[in-house]
């Protein structure tokens, strides 16, 4: 972060530094150059040229808000796949589980609270879904807004409720495992006892 920081800045100074330095330069220069030129030639120069630096301040604005939208659409097309790929996880491991939950039920197990932890987990996956899609939004606006940086920093707090509960969703499928781990052990201990 602090290198993206580091870099539009620096690019931000050089593009005030050109807009500033080049008309100076050719305003200091004008009445040399010119030389038989009225002083309100010379004045109408100079304005072109600032004008110009003007345009090329608003081109370079604009590159570097593409250049923003770029490394945005870049890092959520990223943040996009790792999440995703925890999601296919996390609902493989609850599909698991609850197939070996009907099994340990067939054969007298009480699975219920192992169900209720899979459906909680299922819930905290469905909300991180939606935090990360509002995320998602929220970090594809950044650009657009009048204020970037607290826009960037809702975003961001959006993002982070999105892995919590992807978080949460994690530990109720851990938890729901260990869960129908100790129900096994105790079938099968009451099973060597009988």
């Amino acid at each position: 972060m602090t290198s993206m920081t580091r870099t539009v800045r620096t690019a931000l100074t050089l593009a005030i530094a050109a807009a500033l330095v080049v008309p100076t330069t050719v305003a200091v220069a004008a009445p040399r150059v010119l030389g038989s030129r009225t002083a309100a030639t010379a004045a109408e120069s100079v304005a072109a040229t600032a004008s110009a630096a003007g345009a090329r301040m608003v081109a370079v604005a604009g590159q570097r808000g593409e250049l923003i939208r770029e490394r945005i659409r870049t890092a959520l097309r990223r943040r996009e796949g790792r999440f995703d790929n925890a999601i296919v996880a996390i609902e493989r491991r609850i599909t698991r589980i609850a197939g070996l939950a009907d099994r340990v039920e067939g054969v007298g197990g009480d699975v219920a609270h192992v169900r209720e932890l899979l459906d909680s987990a299922r819930a905290a996956l469905a909300e991180a879904k939606v935090l990360e899609a509002q995320a998602a939004d929220e970090f594809a606006e950044v650009p657009n807004s009048s204020e970037p940086r607290s826009a960037f920093m809702g975003a961001k707090s959006t993002a982070n409720g999105a892995v919590a509960k992807l978080r949460e969703a994690r530990a109720y499928t851990r938890d729901a495992g260990l869960e129908l781990r100790d129900i096994v052990k105790a079938l099968l201990e009451s099973a060597d006892d009988a």
